[in-house]
């Protein structure tokens, strides 16, 4: 596993100013963080291989990112987006690099973390991770913030009636037609837990703005750097400036506002009937602070997802650091290693 990670890890291009290694590493604690602190690994009681297929596809979910996104890929006619007919371009870019580390011809076995794993458990797996991976597709995600409110009322249906049922067990233990049905109820409930599961990590994967506002802000720095990058590398193509990504009108406060109410809030708030509130509000405060290193809150101030004063103090922060001098014409890097396009072969 470890030689996995320190693989993986290398094919993340570090000149991203947002989507590298260590994005990838905050996408992991912080689902792990909602898994934990939220409890949410013991409300769901997902299958050792569920959890295992989720941490995995956090790990690789943006490996050998290029830092230009898939509106990018897509009107540039990039050999990925060629490659993958303009569906979920990086996304499935993603898997193939992590997969072909693992199975196929290719398959490096200092790293292939399936050798000692049933055919099946790899098979299911797999799939799992695809899923997963898949899922942080943005432009699936109003789909899938709908989804999950249906997925979790079904899982707390599922639940009632399987602590009923077992509530209600006598001591009469002979086969009867209800355990049929009860099979059918825990595969049922099995494949519920996991689109919740998976959706948890594709919240962990936009979760910057609910973090405490010291994290927020750099990670929105970070982000819109990234995103200034790619819209200049637009204008010197000829390409139309994909939306957010104009360092000459983009505003800082106002390009985070819209995110975080129209997307961020609606994701987190999705999971308040299944998550604790009370754990909500304590388990989101830890996190990389696009550095590479952690940091604890140095308040009490938590985020609760029903209330958006944390939020303002984020909009409010990005409004004073950019009228003290923050600029949107900073120097551009050149960053075409021709050795690096390796990871982009279909």
């Amino acid at each position: 596993m470890t030689n996995f990670l320190r693989a993986i890890e290398k094919d993340y291009f570090e000149e991203n100013p947002y989507h590298n290694n260590t994005h990838a590493a905050d996408v992991l604690q912080t689902l792990h963080a909602m898994l934990q602190g939220m409890d949410g690994e013991a409300i769901l009681k997902p299958t050792s291989l569920q959890l295992l297929a989720v941490l995995l596809g956090a790990v690789i979910h943006d490996v050998g990112h290029p830092g230009y996104n898939n509106f990018f890929q897509q009107s540039s006619h990039s050999d990925i987006a060629l490659c993958y007919n303009d569906q979920s371009v990086l996304e499935n870019m993603h898997l193939a690099l992590a997969f072909r580390k693992l199975l196929g011809g290719k398959k490096k076995e200092t790293v292939n973390i399936f050798a000692n794993m049933e055919t099946e458990d790899i098979a299911t797996c797999r799939k799992l991770m695809i899923q997963a991976v898949l899922g942080t597709d943005m432009s699936t995600h109003f789909q899938s913030v709908n989804d999950v409110k249906k997925n979790i009322a079904i899982f707390q249906k599922k639940k009632q009636k399987k602590k009923k049922d077992d509530d209600e067990e006598t001591s009469n233990n002979s086969y009867t037609d209800d355990d049929d049905d009860e099979d059918e109820d825990d595969e049922e409930l099995k494949t519920t837990t996991w689109k919740i599961l998976h959706y948890m990590m594709h919240a962990a994967d936009i979760s910057n703005g609910a973090k405490r506002k010291e994290i927020a802000v750099q990670w929105a720095d970070r982000c819109l750097e990234e995103f200034f990058q790619q819209g200049d590398t637009e204008q010197k193509m000829g390409l139309p400036v994909s939306p957010l990504c104009d360092r000459h009108t983009v505003s800082r406060p106002e390009s985070q506002s819209g995110f975080i109410e129209f997307i961020i809030q609606p994701t987190f708030e999705a999971l308040e009937g299944l998550l604790p509130k009370e754990k909500q509000r304590s388990s989101m405060n830890g996190g990389s602070n696009g550095n590479g290193s952690s940091s604890r809150p140095s308040d009490n101030k938590v985020l609760s997802f029903g209330d958006l004063s944390i939020h303002e103090e984020i909009l409010e922060e990005l409004q004073r650091s950019n009228n003290s001098g923050w600029s949107n014409d900073d120097d551009e890097d050149d960053n075409d290693d021709e050795d690096s396009q390796s990871v982009y072969d279909c």
